[in-house]
């Protein structure tokens, strides 16, 4: 499942461009959010209850089906790829498009300024599984293990607002979209650091709530620009190779941060994920410039046209 979800997640975030005009990007990328946060929020305790209700062999059958039809509702949407375009993909040797991605990244200082923030708050984020909360609500809060299961639903709760924000909002926000990243990366850093201060519980459920807000409108600012600024036939590389490196930093940083957090406390991993995303941001900060060439421009120009003005 995961081996396929690697396919399946970067084409996803490859196809909006096609299908939604460059002005309407971020509109649609904080619909889709909301869409993603609001299933993922209700999922939880409607599984719970089928599984009450059905039984979870049924409810497995149930999922089957569900990736059934998703599976025909995405053969109904138009690829506008040509057959030359195809053609002239498949005459490629494996190891030259398995590296394309990468080298694109390498050459564009915009790419790879978003890609090295993301694998270091990929590596940060680590400290947002279970295995690590239920350490922290139960050293930090001393509160039982169902508040793991507040703070998660109060940091989609902010990813939620963030994405209906950025949805009303998208007009506004596409004219300050580099400034909204700076500012959300900083404001992930101060929520993180908050959380390996404080001790009181429904505190922390706010500052969980405004962490999903900020990383929410942050993300939404990075995608637009990824893809307003990358050529579709090289978007679908640019992610997969983006989403391989911030799977490998997530994956060892939870082997990291499992072994840290038994021997140094949860308090411990907060601020040093706070210290990550720290660097993080003044990272983007330093490289600011780069985000401000291409923030998303209200036009109908070529991309190559505005890069060469």
């Amino acid at each position: 499942m995961g081996f396929l979800d690697g396919w399946s997640s970067p084409a996803r975030s490859a196809m909006i461009p096609r299908l939604v005009e460059k002005k309407q990007l971020l509109k649609a990328n904080s619909f889709l959010t909301m869409v993603d946060r609001t299933t993922e929020l209700g999922g939880w305790p409607l599984g719970a209850i089928l599984v009450v209700a059905i039984g979870a062999d049924h409810l497995i059958w149930l999922t089957v089906l569900l990736y059934l039809f998703a599976a025909f509702v995405t053969t109904r949407i138009e690829n506008k790829q040509t057959k030359r375009e195809v053609f002239t993909e498949s005459r490629r040797s494996f190891l030259s498009r398995s590296l394309a991605g990468w080298r694109f990244i390498l050459n564009k200082p915009y790419l790879r300024a978003i890609s090295v923030a993301d694998v270091l708050e990929n590596s940060a984020n680590v400290v947002w599984i279970a295995a690590i909360l239920y350490v922290y609500v139960d050293e930090v809060l001393g509160t039982g293990e169902e508040w793991w299961g507040y703070i998660n639903a109060s940091f989609f709760g902010g990813l939620l607002i963030g994405g209906m924000l950025g949805y009303r909002y998208a007009s506004f926000m596409e004219k300050q979209i580099s400034r909204l990243i700076h500012v959300g990366t900083f404001a992930v850093f101060l929520t993180t650091l908050a959380f390996s201060l404080i001790s009181t519980p429904w505190v922390a459920l706010l500052f969980s709530t405004l962490f999903g807000f900020s990383s929410q409108l942050k993300g939404v600012a990075l995608q637009t620009i990824v893809q307003t600024n990358v050529p579709e036939k090289e978007l679908a590389r640019v992610y997969s190779a983006q989403e391989a490196a911030g799977f490998a930093s997530f994956g060892l940083s939870t082997i990291l941060f499992g072994f840290l957090t038994d021997l140094l406390g949860a308090r411990f991993i907060f601020a040093l994920a706070a210290a990550i995303l720290l660097i993080s941001a003044l990272y983007l900060f330093v490289v600011r410039k780069e985000l401000y060439l291409h923030q998303v421009v209200q036009t109908e120009e070529p991309i190559e046209k505005r890069e060469s003005t």
